[in-house]
């Protein structure tokens, strides 16, 4: 809901939201932004699979106390390019 607002004060348009166990699902559309509010152990094939081309995702990666911020970015079909943005440490996303 606070993004939601935010975005609406910015201005923004053409974003959905969603709120979903993402881990655990199939998407029939392609992304071209996906951010992961919480930390994984690895990078989900099902949310790489849901990045359209040229689309990017960010993510926490690791386990505490060590986690890396990433950048995901869809290169091509089968083709994903990754860049470590930070060090840090976030709580693990349920489920």
């Amino acid at each position: 809901a606070k993004a939601r607002q935010c975005t609406e004060q910015c201005g923004l348009e053409n974003i959905d939201f969603e709120i979903a166990n993402a881990l655990h699902r199939q998407y029939d559309q392609a992304f071209n932004v996906i951010a992961v509010t919480g930390s994984v152990k690895g990078v989900p094939e099902n949310l790489k699979q849901a990045l359209a081309i040229g689309g990017r995702m960010f993510i926490i990666v690791g386990q505490s106390p060590v986690m890396q911020a990433l950048l995901i970015t869809r290169v091509d079909t089968d083709e994903w390019t990754g860049q470590s943005l930070f060090e840090t440490d976030l709580p693990a996303l349920a489920g």
